[in-house]
Order: C-alpha cells, then sequence, then structure tokens
C-alpha cells in the first residue's frame, strides 16, 4: 500500500487494492487454486491494513 502513497491520483488506494486483488486472481489460477478465494483472502488481507478505510 506504500505504492498507493506516491502516486497522486485520489482513487489510488482503491486502484493498487483492486490490482493487488486481481493479481493474486491471476496466480492462484495459474497454479490451480480456485481465483475467487484467493481474490476473497486478498481482501481479507488489505482489510487487516490502516488503508480499509479509504476503500
Amino acid at each position: 500500500m506504500r505504492l498507493s502513497n506516491r502516486l497522486l491520483a485520489e482513487s489510488s488506494v482503491i486502484i493498487v487494492s483492486l490490482i493487488l486483488c486481481l493479481n493474486m486472481s491471476y496466480m492462484a489460477d495459474f497454479t490451480g487454486f480456485s481465483s475467487v478465494i484467493t481474490a476473497f483472502f486478498t481482501g481479507v488481507a488489505i482489510g487487516q491494513t490502516n488503508v480499509w478505510k479509504k476503500l
């Protein structure tokens, strides 16, 4: 999430979170795991950070 602090757009946290979620989903699909489950776990991981209030 430090990357979103460097960007100047107000919605950079949302963009970085979405990219992270889609990237993890793609990697899970590539390795044979369910992409929905990993997207959920990525959302849970983002929810544990301090930036979840901005989402």
